[in-house]
């Protein structure tokens, strides 16, 4: 199977990310949503699931490589309460953010 370079880039941005002192972890945890998003993208089982020992406070992003195994990452958890939007709340504040911009 042919290395996808796009996630071979993001990998080593993560990687790069770990390795600053101290640990880049906002840098890193965009990262690695960008990962997880262009591992969906190429069909490889991925998403995000709760590590038992730490609570749902480090939500864990993983992407099983095609004859790798898993790889995973620990990422903060967005702890602002939900507002209760709707879903049309959710599609009008789209829109007012993007304005005329993308007609």
């Amino acid at each position: 199977m042919a290395v996808n370079r796009e996630l071979a880039d993001t990998f080593a941005q993560i990687e790069w990310a770990d390795k600053q002192e101290p640990a880049k972890y906002e840098i890193r945890t965009t990262f690695v949503y960008q990962a997880l998003a262009l591992a969906r993208k190429l069909g490889y089982p991925s998403g995000i699931r709760f590590d038992e020992k730490e609570g749902p406070e480090w939500p864990v992003v993983v992407i099983d490589l095609p004859g790798q195994g898993e790889v995973a990452w620990h990422c903060k958890y967005y702890d602002k309460v939900w507002d209760g939007h709707t879903v049309e709340d959710k599609y009008k504040r789209i829109k007012a953010y993007i304005g005329d911009s993308c007609s």
